[in-house]
């Protein structure tokens, strides 16, 4: 039962009780920014990170001109006196010091163009502060356009390369920011310029997010608005086993009501 009811997004079910368990937090954690001359290299280092360190807490990816956005924004210097067109923040925790197995990975990447390390939490938020403040230094630009979409590591690079002329089909002026959580290959796709009616953005982007073998909705869920869209990841087969068992479990409609089908 819980298997089924996660991700059902509340329309199976309420969680009326949990148990947690509890570990002892980590002693040591190390952050590392880490920028590229390209986003294939970014990518590539990243998915090797993930499979050969065992004390992985974070991998994110943010680009060129969204930290140069967030710099000027927040009047923070850019990361490194050169630009680079990617940068991957990876962090690191363990009860003994993780920085020289962070430190052997990050040193065999190719096209790196500068590394910044730090153990202590001031400088360590110092680099989070280029992923984290995405979010509102796009906002300054204008009313973003969100998705919230994950695609298959192999074909990340790809997407990343081909999303904004995506966007560009659909609204010629808008502008694309892109980061995320690199390691499951979710990104945040937000578009600034995007006019009150823009009909084909929302098709031709998860259409294409689709075409990779992805899914329209990642950490955000499908919720009511990307329902119209659900049939992109989900067949006809799946979708009607999905009624199926909202209407078993939930025959009045009551729980989450319009969720996921409309």
């Amino acid at each position: 039962l819980p298997s089924l009811l996660c991700g059902s997004e509340g329309t199976l079910g309420i969680v009326t009780a949990a148990r947690l368990r509890l570990v002892a937090a980590h002693q040591y954690t190390v952050t590392a920014l880490v920028g590229f001359t390209d986003v294939e290299a970014a990518v590539d280092a990243a998915i090797h990170w993930r499979a050969s360190l065992d004390v992985l807490d974070a991998l994110e990816i943010v680009l060129g001109d969204g930290v140069a956005l967030v710099a000027s924004a927040f009047g923070y210097p850019l990361p490194f006196e050169q630009s680079c067109a990617a940068y991957v923040l990876v962090e690191a925790s363990a009860h003994d010091d993780p920085m020289d197995r962070l430190g052997g990975v990050v040193a065999d990447a190719t096209n790196v163009v500068d590394v910044a390390v730090a153990s202590d939490g001031t400088r360590r938020a110092a680099l989070w502060r280029y992923r984290e403040e995405h979010t509102a230094a796009i906002g300054t630009v204008g009313v973003p356009h969100k998705f919230d979409v994950t695609v298959p590591l192999a074909l990340l690079a790809t997407f990343l390369a081909d999303v904004p002329g995506v966007v560009r089909s659909a609204v010629p002026d808008a502008r694309t920011w892109l980061f995320g959580h690199v390691g499951d290959g979710n990104i945040h796709v937000n578009v600034t310029g995007v006019p009150a009616s823009a009909p084909d953005l929302d098709d031709r982007v998860l259409a294409y997010v689709a075409s990779l073998g992805g899914s329209i909705s990642a950490e955000h869920g499908i919720g009511t608005a990307k329902a119209p869209w659900l049939h992109l990841c989900r067949s006809a087969d799946e979708i009607e086993t999905m009624r199926a068992i909202k209407r078993a479990l939930d025959p009045d409609g009551v729980l989450n009501p319009n969720v996921l089908f409309g």
